[in-house]
């Protein structure tokens, strides 16, 4: 499956605003690939979010998801 991924904040400095991954079946294949295709992610804090929900476990994607990638945020 193909995905168009939306990059958000200061994450757009690393990958751009848009990314396009193929051959992701699962949210922990993804972080995975983005890691090893972004080097720099890895020392960065960023949250996924799946058909607009944040992902805290590993979960599979369909063809039909949205995929987003965001900084990590705290509220206060």
């Amino acid at each position: 499956m193909q995905f168009n991924i939306q990059i958000f904040g200061q994450l757009c400095e690393v990958i751009g605003k848009q990314l396009i991954v193929e051959n992701i079946s699962d949210t922990d294949t993804l972080i995975q690939t983005l890691n090893t295709k972004y080097p720099a992610l890895v020392e960065l804090k960023y949250l996924v979010a799946v058909d607009r929900n944040l992902v805290t476990e590993n979960i599979p994607l369909t063809n039909k998801s949205s995929i987003a990638i965001m900084p990590a945020f705290s509220g206060g």
